[in-house]
């Protein structure tokens, strides 16, 4: 049953091709002041908002996307255009990560992305309700044999209430993937989310959108205060950033010293998966059985290489994968049978 429940995803996963690296750029910026645009060769842009007094400065760190061909100097644009604010690029790094996209393994590069389709809109309780109701009364009204155009009047009515009513946004969907290479001992985080995806200031990685779009933008917002708020930003498009974890505890069979993960499946090198449930921190691999027969996301296993042993897991809610919102997994290729 688990393996016939991967095979359609397998066929539509997303494989990624070479991804746009970040440099960082130190701005002075002075008021007054509302936005600076930064143009790279690339096809991301960077946005700066902020809100400067005049004679106000402040020196910023934001990021610039690489490409094959970047600009010495990227090209600025202020608003407002003709004012008496400015902005001076201080500084411009080539990055800071010693490590590239190609210098990475080639099974770590060959994941397939998260999938991020917006969510589809479900019925609310209020309008399930609100039909539920006007139906019964419409049954009513009819039982009673005068009241039928009433009973009609009710039973339109409460067709077009779901059509009419305001409804419910979804819920924007956020996931995290911890991808690691056994054999190389390399990890990489990849988080990913739908229009907007928050970033730690200063991140160096790798960013992504599906589709690809020349309207996509590295958005910084300069707060009060002084902090700095980074993110990736595209209408319409799924977001994705990928960071190098220089230092990042792996999981073994006889002990997990990483992620508490809330159910976690093993694959062998004969292709043969095994649920195993929860696993917690500093325990050994749960035993065969544990988890049931429920089946690890079709996405997760989309991709992986064969003759190999590999761990799948969902992160657990407590854990620190939940901050932000995000929905937390673990892939991990190369994961060591259990000693027999």
């Amino acid at each position: 049953m688990i393996a016939a429940a991967l095979l359609v995803p397998l066929l539509a996963a997303e494989v990624p091709a070479a991804q746009d690296g970040i440099r960082i750029a130190e701005l002075r910026l002075t008021g007054p002041l509302r936005e600076v645009t930064l143009e790279n060769a690339g096809s991301w842009r960077t946005r700066v908002t902020c809100d400067l007094a005049p004679g106000e400065v402040r020196t910023v760190r934001v990021p610039l996307a690489t490409s094959d061909a970047p600009r010495d100097e990227p090209e600025l644009r202020l608003l407002p255009p003709d004012g008496p604010g400015d902005a001076v690029l201080v500084a411009l790094a080539a990055g800071e990560d010693p490590f590239t996209w190609s210098a990475l393994p080639a099974g770590l590069r060959a994941r397939s992305w998260p999938p991020l389709r917006p969510a589809r809109p479900r019925p609310d309780a209020a309008r399930l309700a609100l039909v539920a109701g006007a139906l019964c009364l419409g049954l009513a009204l009819g039982a009673l044999g005068r009241r039928r155009t009433v009973a009609l009047a009710v039973g339109a009515l409460a067709c077009a209430a779901p059509f009419v009513l305001p409804a419910r946004a979804p819920a924007a969907l956020a996931l995290r993937v911890h991808e690691g290479d056994a054999e190389s001992g390399e990890w990489l985080r990849v988080d990913g989310a739908r229009e907007i995806l928050d970033l730690r200031p200063g991140a160096l990685g790798w960013a992504e959108s599906l589709p690809f779009a020349r309207e996509r933008s590295f958005e910084v917002t300069l707060e009060t205060g002084g902090a700095l708020r980074w993110a990736l930003s595209g209408k319409g498009l799924a977001l994705y950033f990928c960071e190098h974890l220089s230092a990042f505890e792996s999981f073994e069979p006889r002990s997990n010293e990483a992620l508490a993960l809330a159910a976690c499946w093993t694959r062998d090198a004969a292709g043969a998966w095994t649920a195993r449930g929860a696993w917690a921190v500093g325990a050994p691999l749960p035993p065969p059985g544990a988890g049931g027969g429920e089946a690890p996301p079709g996405w997760l296993a989309a991709g992986l290489p064969q003759g190999v042993g590999v761990l799948l897991g969902r992160v657990a809610r407590d854990g620190s994968e939940r901050e932000g919102g995000r929905l937390g997994f673990v892939r991990l290729v190369g994961f060591p049978e259990e000693s027999r």
